[in-house]
């Protein structure tokens, strides 16, 4: 294991995801700036925190990510609406 890894906390990452899927929604439904994230209590299996790491992934199999969240969320969110 990388000695370098941090922990993270995943609620602000998760947060911030909201705000990426609410601001690409808005482009087709301007009535979702109203949307709140709703918190509900944890589960059993629920992920607190996270290690995640893809160092290993790069370096075994050459994977580099084509995308960043907000790529691929800008991307896909056109799909999306006109799929589902």
């Amino acid at each position: 294991m990388n000695s370098c890894l941090k922990r993270s906390i995943l609620t602000p990452f998760l947060n911030e995801l909201f705000e990426l899927i609410k601001n690409e929604a808005l482009k087709y439904h301007p009535g979702a700036d109203a949307c709140k994230p709703i918190y509900r209590d944890f589960r059993q299996g629920d992920v607190l925190h996270s290690l995640a790491d893809i160092t290993k992934a790069g370096k075994l199999l050459d994977y580099k990510p084509g995308y960043s969240i907000r790529e691929g969320l800008r991307e896909a969110s056109g799909w999306y609406v006109e799929n589902l």
